[in-house]
């Protein structure tokens, strides 16, 4: 059964106000971090071989006013949710790749995984980090500078003719489709996005089309 909004909003205002109660009762020290220096302070985490590592972080408007827009809509559509990531490097993600001339990484039993529960209308979100075997990282596959040079510049072809394309020029061993695809479709919006309003922004394409003849 579908829990409807407004008993969300009534179940989340008192977990908030619990919260609040066993605070003032306990009033154990919390210890506050920038939201800048969270990475460091799971990476200390990690190496002082914390596992699980537990923390919660307070959704104020500071936090919120960095978040992209789409990620703010749908917290405020949805109020509490979860997230999970697994590391790209673990056993339970191994599959077998499409793309047989991609070199294949490492693989290991790290059960690395990271659970996020945000519950904003209790303004929080909980953090579980757990992974169990320290390895190295991958190789660095970002695209290189010239691949999405030449993407932006090739524009009219479809994302699969366009991976024949720079396989010809480059070497794509560690470069994803997906990665052509992400890459493709972010210069075809800054060349028809002119502004945030859709409506405003194909107006003002359509209208450089006309001058351009």
């Amino acid at each position: 059964n579908k829990t409807c909004a407004k008993c969300l909003i009534t179940k989340a205002e008192k977990r908030a106000k619990k919260r609040a109660e066993n605070a003032n009762v306990e009033d154990i020290p919390m210890e506050k971090i920038s939201f800048k220096e969270i990475s460091d302070y799971i990476t200390n985490s990690i190496e002082q071989n914390e596992n699980p590592i537990n923390f919660r972080i307070i959704l104020d408007e500071n936090i919120l006013s960095i978040a992209d827009i789409n990620i703010k809509l749908m917290a405020k559509l949805i109020g509490v949710g979860n997230a999970y990531f697994v590391c790209s490097q673990s056993n339970e993600i191994k599959r077998e790749y499409v793309d047989s001339n991609r070199k294949r990484i490492d693989w290991f039993d790290c059960k690395g995984k990271l659970t996020i529960k945000i519950d904003l209308l209790a303004a929080e979100a909980k953090v579980r980090l757990q992974h169990n075997l320290t390895h190295n990282k991958p190789i660095d596959i970002a695209v290189p500078s010239e691949v999405k040079q030449e993407i932006k510049e090739n524009l009219e072809m479809t994302p699969t003719y366009l991976r024949s394309y720079l396989r010809k020029k480059f070497d794509l061993s560690y470069i994803t489709s997906k990665q052509i695809y992400y890459w493709w479709l972010h210069y075809t919006q800054q060349f028809y996005k002119y502004d945030e309003n859709y409506v405003v922004s194909a107006r003002a394409f359509f209208e450089r089309q006309q001058k351009s003849g």
